[in-house]
C-alpha cells in the first residue's frame, strides 16, 4: 500500500509543472522574459535529493520557455547547480528569490494596494504561512489547512505523506515540524483572515482551524470562522455549503481588500 501511495504521489507531482506554467501563462500570456521565483528545489525538504523533483521539472520547463528563474533551497543548491547548468539565479534567502517577481502587478493586472491571498487544503497551508511572512495582503481566505504539523500528523488519515515530506515522525524530525509551522509566527500576522473547514474533516484536522482562529482573535486580528456541519475535507455533501463559502470569501475580500 505504501509503495502505491508514493507512486501515485509521484505521478501527480510530474504533472504539476505543466499545470503551473499553464496557469501563469493564462495570467501573463507568456513566461518569456518574466521573472519567476521558486522556493525549494529538492524532492523532499532539507535534503539534496533533486531526482524526481517537480520543482526541478518546473525550473527546466520555465527556462526552456525563456523565463528568468530565481531559486532558493538551502540544502539542494549544489546538486541543482549541476543539473541546471548555471541557468538559474540562485538566491541566499527565500525573500531574495521573491524580489522582482510581481508579474501580475507589473502587467497591471493586480493592484499592489488591494492584494488578497487565499487557498484551500495545501493552498491553505501556504496561505497560513504567507500571512506570517508579509503584511502586503489586505485580506486572506484560508480553508482546511494546518498551522502546525504534530496534531495534523496525529489526526490525518494519510500520515505517511506528512512523515515522508517532513523527514520522519514528530519525535524523529521535531525541528522540521516546528520550523515549518505557521503557529509559531502568528505574532507577525496583520492580515484579516476568513477561515473555513468541514466539521468532520479527517484529512486536515478541523482543530487546526480552531487553533488559527483562536490565535488571531487573541491578537486582535479581524477573523471569522466558518465550520460546515457534516462535511469532510472537500465540502461535497451539501452543494449549498460550497456556495456559502464562495459568497463569504467574496464578501471578506470586498470588505478588507477592495476598498
Amino acid at each position: 500500500m505504501a509503495l502505491k501511495v508514493l507512486s501515485a504521489a509521484r505521478e501527480v507531482n510530474h504533472g504539476l509543472a505543466d499545470q503551473v506554467i499553464e496557469k501563469i501563462s493564462k495570467c501573463v500570456q507568456s513566461v518569456k522574459n518574466k521573472d519567476v521565483g521558486i522556493l525549494g528545489l529538492a524532492f523532499k525538504p532539507n535534503t539534496n535529493s533533486v531526482a524526481g523533483s517537480s520543482s526541478m521539472r518546473l525550473a527546466k520547463s520555465l527556462i526552456a520557455q525563456g523565463a528568468r528563474v530565481r531559486a532558493y533551497d538551502p540544502v539542494a543548491l549544489p546538486d541543482a547547480r549541476l543539473e541546471l547548468n548555471g541557468s538559474v539565479h540562485y538566491c541566499e534567502s527565500p525573500y531574495a528569490a521573491a524580489e522582482g517577481v510581481d508579474a501580475l502587478v507589473k502587467e497591471g493586472i493586480a493592484d499592489p494596494n488591494h492584494l488578497a491571498v487565499g487557498g484551500y487544503s495545501y493552498g491553505a497551508y501556504v496561505t497560513n504561512w504567507l500571512i506570517t511572512q508579509t503584511t502586503r495582503f489586505k485580506a486572506a481566505v484560508t480553508g482546511a489547512g494546518a498551522v502546525e504539523h504534530v496534531i495534523d500528523w496525529g489526526n490525518d488519515d494519510t500520515t505517511l505523506d506528512d512523515a515522508y515530506f517532513l523527514g520522519g515522525r514528530p519525535w524523529e524530525a521535531n525541528e522540521n515540524y516546528n520550523a515549518e509551522a505557521a503557529i509559531w509566527q502568528i505574532d507577525k500576522v496583520t492580515t484579516p483572515t476568513l477561515i473555513a473547514a468541514g466539521e468532520d474533516d479527517i484529512r486536515v484536522y478541523v482543530g487546526e482551524q480552531y487553533l488559527l482562529e483562536r490565535a488571531l482573535y487573541s491578537r486582535g486580528i479581524p477573523v471569522s470562522l466558518l465550520i460546515f456541519p457534516g462535511e469532510g475535507h472537500s465540502l461535497e455533501k451539501n452543494p449549498w455549503h460550497g456556495k456559502i463559502l464562495v459568497r463569504e470569501e467574496l464578501r471578506w475580500i470586498d470588505k478588507y481588500a477592495a476598498h
